[in-house]
């Protein structure tokens, strides 16, 4: 019996605001290199891009904002324009007629808080993405542990989870757990999507760096998505106008999966 290669759903990581590269992505799209594109919702967007990524024709997933846009679902101070933001989100996953809406839990603050505004927010197509116990800004992120993403899950009204290892690994180095026990508990929580960078494998930081460029194990990663799972690149491309640099990423990742 011949054994075939694990197939894969991979998808472009990039920014609604980003409407430049919709032609070439279609096509890559059309041609079978790109399954779909995650687009990080940039707050009030909505009106100026919707008509171009609904007719694209391109499959779509959601990255709702995120601290970087003062977004953060655990402070209880920013509440009201967190629930402004999450609005404009929903109404581009009803025109873009996505399943999913990935959202940060928030940091600083409390798991309570965070539990709270999602309930709050009651969407079963908000997926929560598990973070690094450090943030880029020196706070503690929460959704950092398997405990909290568990928590979150049950009470928190949403529909699903979404792993990122680059944030596993980073998770796994500041509580002195083996990142690949860290790993294999996430699994268990049935993640509906994947990202996926290279990066530094001992650092509590998020480094996202192109495939093969970092020290994670990408095979063991690899082995760890199920036959068909969907996987978003977070990888760095030398310009956002264009998709020159996605194709060696696909490249690499098809390589290693035909030699299973």
């Amino acid at each position: 019996m011949i054994k075939t290669a694990k197939k894969i759903r991979i998808g472009l990581k990039t920014s609604t605001s980003n409407i430049r590269i919709i032609k070439e992505a279609a096509m890559l799209n059309r041609s079978g290199v790109l399954d779909y594109v995650e687009l990080y919702s940039i707050p009030g967007s909505l009106e100026q891009v919707q008509n171009y990524w609904r007719n694209s024709g391109i499959p779509a997933v959601l990255h709702a904002p995120h601290a970087s846009h003062g977004v953060n679902l655990a402070d209880p101070e920013v509440a009201e324009r967190n629930r402004t933001v999450f609005n404009e989100v929903q109404r581009f996953a009803d025109i873009l007629s996505t399943e999913i809406i990935i959202a940060h839990s928030g940091n600083g603050g409390t798991v309570d808080e965070t539990v709270r505004q999602l309930r709050a927010i009651n969407d079963p197509r908000i997926c929560i993405e598990n973070k690094p116990l450090r943030g880029l800004n020196g706070k503690i992120c929460q959704g950092h542990s398997v405990e909290e993403i568990s928590r979150i899950l049950k009470e928190g009204k949403v529909g699903g989870f979404v792993l990122d290892f680059g944030h596993a690994f980073c998770a796994a180095n500041s509580t002195g757990v083996a990142q690949k026990k860290v790993v294999e508990d996430f699994l268990a929580l049935n993640p509906r999507l994947f990202h996926l960078s290279d990066g530094d494998r001992l650092s509590e930081m998020d480094h996202h760096v192109n495939l093969g460029k970092g020290s994670f194990d990408i095979p063991f990663i690899l082995s760890r998505i199920p036959d068909g799972g969907s996987v978003s690149l977070e990888t760095p491309r030398a310009s956002i106008d264009s998709l020159e640099d996605f194709l060696p990423e696909v490249a690499f990742l098809r390589g290693i999966l035909n030699e299973k």
